[in-house]
């Protein structure tokens, strides 16, 4: 009830004339939510919503998404080396930062897909469309659309007829090559594309590289139907992530060539993605969608720097690393949507199966001990060994209904039932789980010109906990977390106000999307002991052992603007501005261990400790009302576009990011910076054909060669790690941060010839 009076508290100050109106008779349509592009210039979403085009992508030249996305307002991205980025919305997820998901559902041609870590792995150049949709979105997409989603459209269609060859270099020994050929029938159309990109990096061990086939062919039987099969193929490698420990080093060594090794190196990641949709008109207003995929991962890497080799010898070697994993997932799943389009009213009806399985095996890498003196782990041994499974049973369900002649509500509403099993092959243990979700979405659009809509609404997002949450000691044999088989999922509610206006501003032909918003994060799941703590921390201070517990919170008000022009007067610009306002709502035990953790607790006050090196504290922190860390309250970006020159087309950017904390207790800072970005792009018509022309372009990042820190995050006294070889020393500042120092200035450029 209580969220039902605040959405009607935004309508009315919407000035929404409800009843006031006679409807007049128009088609209302409900297009299909994944499986098919619905969000475009659809004008009725009551969300926020931005969509990239092909032309859009490609003429940003962009070597990651990171470089696609930032104009976009709300969004941050976290980049762990090569192509691989953590997309995150509106500060949700900024409190975490190692291998959980981020809160946003990344959408590939109609499929949800299940990254490990949330990163997505795609390639860039296959992309036909981007659309980002800002908000709850679990009611179109289910688990984890806790802040929204972003939708990737693979490349399809008479867009890819003829033949196209990119080569591109740049900074750090950046090479990008690719070769697409297309062509088709009026009733069959079809292209194949292969890409090849590789980088040595500017951080040491950050060489990454990318080799992908990928190709889509579609087939029109009759003039109401269609069937489209597409595949893509991709061996991926990266090492660091570039992180390295404190300010000082962040400094003096921002490539990290001494005395530092990333928790977790050599990614080896094997994709492939099949899918095959069919659309058909039944009638004039009814229309029926389907989707069957299967998408795989297959991921080795290793893990856990050693402090020790097998003699007990003290070891920080760059090789030396204690774990081999070898993880594959496959998602497998059929999806089916009818929609009806009427006068008034449209709906939509869907039905979505999914059945993802994983199976993770660990090794010991090298021989290795846990300290100086014990047992040694032979290399080879088998340490873990487990697979998983869970199945999705989903229906929803989407109403449009215009309530007068320039008002449409839109209302939907789905149903997870999610059964989650697992089985550990070395303790012969298993353990299941189910959970029954609902998720819903209630909103209104008005136009109060044929130029300007007003939209409010109010959505959900839901994530159900994990096994290893729920039976911790059951199936992970740790006795200090205990088993919580009673976690409920976690949730989110988001209110939003809009408002899209197309207008003239002084000659320029322009459009403005400006929303309010407040994103309230319940119920997520954190370890008692205080996220990224000792496990043993709440057990040395209580006494009785740490649970996964729904105790956290965080609310998130802010506000949203995107201005984009067309070309007048040979310029045109884009601007979009984010203020963000995010805290803990609750967080009320967090536990910072001061010294070596996998040394002896014994200092029940603080003030007392004295033996960093072989022994820990802890220190006891509220962090109820704090800020949440890497949230900057202040996003600008700003795009100049200069057409004076015939062909020739320069884009002068300026990227800001305030200040943030870079830790949950707001002690470090992570400073803020100002980016200048140049890109030159100029286009020769050659030969006889509509397509035929040559492209040259160049971009420029950091054109004044700023050092900033990418990202940095903290929280314990970490600087005695293994990974660094130092000792502890029982103090918490910014020589304890794990940071990625900037690259510094990059360019690249490159030539693209079509025919």
């Amino acid at each position: 009830m209580k969220g039902y009076k605040k959405l009607c508290a935004a309508m009315l100050l919407a000035g929404l004339p409800i009843a006031a109106v006679q409807a007049q008779e128009q088609v209302i349509r409900v297009y299909s939510s994944t499986i098919e592009d619905r969000f475009g210039e659809d004008r009725t979403q009551p969300s926020s919503t931005v969509s990239l085009s092909r032309e859009e992508i490609e003429q940003q030249h962009a070597q990651n998404l990171q470089q696609v996305l930032q104009a976009i307002p709300g969004i941050t991205t976290d980049q762990s080396g090569g192509e691989d980025i953590k997309i995150k919305i509106r500060g949700v997820e900024n409190q975490r930062y190692m291998g959980e998901p981020p809160g946003v559902v990344i959408v590939i041609d109609g499929v949800p897909v299940f990254e490990r870590t949330g990163k997505v792995n795609i390639d860039l150049d296959n992309i036909e469309s981007i659309d980002v949709v800002k908000g709850g979105a679990s009611y179109l997409f289910g688990e984890d659309a806790l802040a929204g989603a972003v939708i990737i459209k693979t490349k399809r269609g008479y867009a890819q007829q003829g033949v196209s060859l990119e080569h591109e270099r740049g900074s750090f020994g950046y090479e990008r090559s690719v070769l697409r050929a297309g062509g088709g029938t009026d009733n069959l159309q079809a292209h194949v594309q292969y890409a090849d990109r590789s980088s040595d990096g500017f951080y040491a061990l950050g060489n990454s590289w990318a080799e992908t086939l990928s190709g889509n062919i579609t087939w029109y039987p009759d003039e109401v139907s269609d069937l489209s099969f597409g595949f893509e193929k991709s061996d991926r490698y990266r090492d660091r992530s570039g992180s390295v420990k404190g300010a000082t080093q962040a400094a003096t060594d921002p490539e990290g060539n001494t005395a530092s090794r990333d928790y977790t190196r050599n990614f080896d990641v094997d994709l492939e993605r099949l899918n095959l949709a069919y659309s058909r008109e039944l009638n004039d207003s009814l229309s029926l969608h389907g989707l069957v995929y299967q998408y795989t991962d297959d991921t080795s890497f290793w893990s856990g720097p050693m402090s020790y080799d097998g003699t007990g010898a003290r070891t920080i070697a760059a090789d030396d690393y204690k774990y081999d994993t070898d993880y594959s997932q496959t998602q497998r799943g059929l999806k089916l949507e009818l929609n009806h389009s009427g006068d008034r009213l449209g709906t939509l009806l869907g039905l979505d199966l999914r059945r993802d399985s994983t199976n993770n095996a660990v090794r010991a890498l090298r021989d290795y001990r846990t300290f100086s003196r014990g047992a040694t782990t032979a290399a080879g041994t088998l340490l873990s060994e487990d697979e998983g499974q869970t199945d999705t049973q989903a229906l929803f369900v989407e109403f449009k209904y215009q309530l007068a002649q320039d008002t449409t509500l839109t209302a939907n509403a789905r149903h997870d039932r999610i059964e989650v099993e697992y089985r550990d092959h070395l303790s012969d243990t298993d353990a299941d789980k189910a959970f029954n979700v609902n998720s819903w979405r209630l909103g209104l659009t008005h136009d109060l010109t044929p130029g300007s809509t007003l939209f409010a609404s109010a959505s959900t997002g839901f994530r159900t906990p994990t096994l290893s949450q729920l039976y911790r000691t059951d199936l992970g044999g740790d006795q200090a977390v205990a088993n919580n088989p009673n976690l409920e999922p976690e949730e989110s509610l988001t209110y939003e106000l809009g408002l899209r206006q197309a207008f003239n501003l002084g000659g320029w032909p322009s459009a403005l999307s400006a929303s309010v918003f407040q994103v309230e994060r319940d119920d997520f799941i954190l370890d008692t002991s205080g996220q990224y703590s000792p496990n043993s921390a709440s057990h040395d201070v209580t006494g009785e052992a740490a649970i996964y517990d729904n105790i956290g919170g965080t609310r998130t008000r802010g506000f949203e603007l995107q201005l984009t022009t067309e070309l007048h007067q040979d310029f045109a610009f884009d601007l979009s501005y984010t203020w963000l306002h995010s805290v803990f709502t609750r967080y009320d035990d967090f536990y910072q261990a001061l010294g070596n953790p996998y040394g002896r607790f014994g200092y029940v006050d603080p003030a007392g400790f004295n033996d960093p090196v072989n022994s820990y504290t802890l220190v006891h922190y509220d962090n109820t009302g704090n800020r949440v860390p890497r949230v900057s309250p202040h996003q600008i970006n700003a795009r100049l576009h200069w057409f004076g020159i015939d062909n020739l087309k320069l884009t002068t950017e300026v990227d800001y990011r305030s200040t943030a904390w870079a830790d949950e207790i707001n002690q470090e800072k992570w400073a803020g910076r100002t980016l200048v970005n140049l890109m030159a792009e100029y286009n020769l018509r050659v030969g006889s054909g509509e397509q035929d022309n040559i492209q040259l372009f160049m971009r420029i990042d950091n054109l004044f060669d700023k050092e900033y820190w990418v990202i940095a995050r903290g929280v314990n006294d970490s600087n005695g790690s293994p990974a660094t070889g130092m000792e502890y020393d029982g103090v918490y500042n910014a020589e304890d941060l794990s940071i990625i120092p900037s690259t510094g200035r990059r360019w690249q450029a490159g030539v693209r010839y079509r025919f």
